[in-house]
């Protein structure tokens, strides 16, 4: 599975850039406030990435003098869902990079464009995509882990508990929509990304070597 997304975190000192979306060493420093008289420090926070050296924005405390240890990130707008999995298919990706932009300001919005990806992801995998509940099941007796399947269960995308997202309250879609984005990048290590490394492996092996199991005696 590929690395964690990282979030921007106030004064942490890497996290995956809001610009590059590379995990990259961030240096920070507080702007500096030039009034008639004097230059006193504002509260605004920049922090740099050294990776594309473009900078986030961050409001600190106004009470904490010095290098605050508390902030909020003002420019660019945070993006909280991770990444797309590097190995997601294209026609899955654009869903799921529309419900990374609308997450914050609409969870069940991006939950339902995120069960749309699931549907696209279940048809790139050779399911007939017209019954979600039966293409997981069939993926899951082709080797994907019983545990994603339970878990979209349990949010109610499929299954017995499978319910519309209008008749979930905002915090049980929120929390849907935060786990579905995990969900869809695990299906795609599983049936996708895992299966080409070891195809990798397989075609680096000699193959006129003798199989071991036909050269005992």
């Amino acid at each position: 599975m590929q690395a964690s997304y990282i979030l921007p975190s106030f004064n942490k000192e890497a996290f995956h850039c809001p610009h590059c979306h590379v995990y990259s060493v961030m240096k920070w420093e507080r702007l500096l406030r030039h009034g008639a008289t004097e230059i006193t420090e504002s509260f605004i926070v920049q922090a740099s990435c050294t990776h594309c050296n473009k900078s986030s924005y961050w409001f600190s405390h106004p009470k904490e003098a010095g290098r605050p240890t508390h902030g909020k990130m003002i420019s660019p707008e945070l993006i909280s869902a991770p990444l797309a999995h590097a190995d997601m298919p294209a026609e899955v990706k654009e869903d799921y990079e529309e419900a990374r932009q609308i997450a914050t300001h609409s969870p069940r919005a991006a939950a339902a464009l995120l069960r749309l990806a699931i549907q696209k992801l279940c048809v790139h995998l050779g399911e007939p995509g017209k019954n979600l509940d039966a293409d997981i099941e069939s993926l899951v007796q082709k080797g994907l882990p019983k545990l994603i399947q339970q878990a979209l269960d349990i949010l109610r995308v499929i299954g017995t508990h499978a319910i519309p997202y209008g008749e979930m309250n905002n915090a049980d879609v929120a929390t849907v929509a935060a786990s579905l984005f995990e969900l869809v990048n695990h299906i795609v290590d599983a049936r996708i990304a895992h299966p080409n490394k070891l195809q990798v492996i397989f075609n680096k092996l000699p193959q006129d070597a003798p199989l071991l199991h036909g050269t005992a005696h």
